[in-house]
């Protein structure tokens, strides 16, 4: 539609400095937080780096420009939390010994943004996934037939965040009952908890709308957070299952009181295969950021040909002539088909062939599930960095 292009641009223009901190009388606590968890550092910039795996993350400090006091390194397995009264346009900066790198967020007034699986890079920052959580607004614009939620945050002055709205966002109000996109009504209050694209536009995707909630309580230390996509790892052994949503990867780690549900009935772990549809809700920890504790997991469809997966993990074995790669991914060893299609790049994106490739380096990309060949996975784009922690040892 015409006025979406110039919602972009108004989203873009709206202020972002004004008047910190949440409005008196809504019972909106002013404290906003971001927390995340680092998994790895590459400190060499212009060629992929090897030979040389540190044992632990390097020192990283963890702050916010234009606010000196929130400040704080990360701790030995790379988790951080900022918290204080903050909100709008923020930047976050990393900083390692041998670089400093930021990366703009988008900080609605007491919510919570959790940053998970964070690499750094003297290039930038990637972030496999992000989270906006406890998101109170109010709706200036509802668009349901074009999936577009434009919300106005609760502050003098505040944001507005444009929201998109797909298939696997769920409506309910404040007793939990469903809805559907035709009860909300501008001006009405919502929250909104969903998944963010930093890799390109920024927007949040909802998966959860709550029409008229009630006024949230102050940020307890786990939150409520809900998930969805294809299994691209899975451990069961350890509890671990990775989902995809093609936009991002998120950890989720399985219990003995998580109920994993089927079609038919209750499933095991075992039941779960690469690739499948999954859906489910569980908490988050704000101080240790990096899983989703999943107390349902869903099986909603067995996987399909061609399916698109993302690939992370370390190289675990090499065969160019094949043109295979075997990945270690949370437990998992997947078998990613190099194709003559394929683009291998390092990570300040310099071209590399098969060849340029050694075990114990670390990869991420995108690629498709292989027909007829269940757990395979046909790249079609790799990134190659160096992993800065020696636990390729323990996969």
């Amino acid at each position: 539609m015409k006025w979406l292009n110039s919602l972009l641009v108004l989203v873009c223009a709206v202020c972002v400095g004004c008047a910190d901190g949440g409005p008196a009388g809504t019972g909106i606590s002013p404290i906003s937080a971001i927390t995340g968890n680092i998994v790895g550092v590459d400190a060499v910039s212009g060629a992929v780096a090897r030979n040389t795996v540190a044992a632990t993350l390097p020192q990283i400090q963890v702050s916010l420009d234009g606010h000196p006091q929130l400040a704080a390194p990360a701790d030995n397995d790379g988790n951080f939390t900022l918290r204080g009264n903050f909100s709008g346009t923020v930047t976050l900066r990393f900083t390692v010994p041998q670089f400093q790198v930021t990366q703009q967020l988008d900080v609605p007034a007491g919510s919570t943004v959790v940053l998970q699986d964070v690499d750094l890079g003297p290039t930038g920052v990637v972030i496999q996934a992000a989270r906006q959580l406890q998101f109170f607004g109010s709706v200036d614009l509802i668009d349901c037939s074009d999936g577009t939620l434009l919300i106005h945050e609760r502050r003098p002055h505040g944001m507005q965040f444009l929201v998109r709205l797909d298939e696997q966002t769920s409506f309910l109000d404040a007793s939990g009952n469903t809805k559907d996109c035709t009860a909300l009504r501008v001006g009405i209050d919502v929250s909104v908890e969903g998944s963010i694209a930093y890799s390109t536009d920024r927007t949040i995707t909802a998966l959860v709308v709550t029409i008229a909630p009630p006024p949230p309580p102050p940020p307890p230390p786990q939150l409520e957070a809900r998930f969805s996509g294809a299994v691209a790892a899975l451990d069961c052994v350890g509890g671990s299952v990775v989902v995809d949503d093609s936009v991002q990867r998120t950890t989720i780690q399985l219990t003995p009181q998580t109920r994993i549900m089927g079609a038919g009935g209750p499933l095991r772990c075992q039941d779960v295969q690469l690739g499948d549809m999954v859906h489910g809700e569980g908490q988050i920890n704000v101080q240790m950021p990096g899983v989703i504790v999943a107390t349902q997991l869903f099986i909603g469809g067995p996987p399909t040909p061609g399916q698109p997966l993302r690939v992370m993990g370390f190289i675990v074995a090499i065969d160019c002539k094949d043109g295979v790669l075997q990945v270690g991914d949370d437990g998992t060893t997947i078998d990613v088909q190099l194709l003559d299609t394929t683009m291998i790049s390092g990570r300040g994106g310099q071209p590399l062939q098969c060849t340029d490739l050694q075990v114990g380096d670390r990869v991420s990309g995108r690629g498709q599930l292989t027909p007829g060949a269940g757990g395979d996975v046909e790249a079609m784009q790799i990134m190659v960095t160096h992993p800065a922690r020696a636990d390729l040892a323990e996969r």
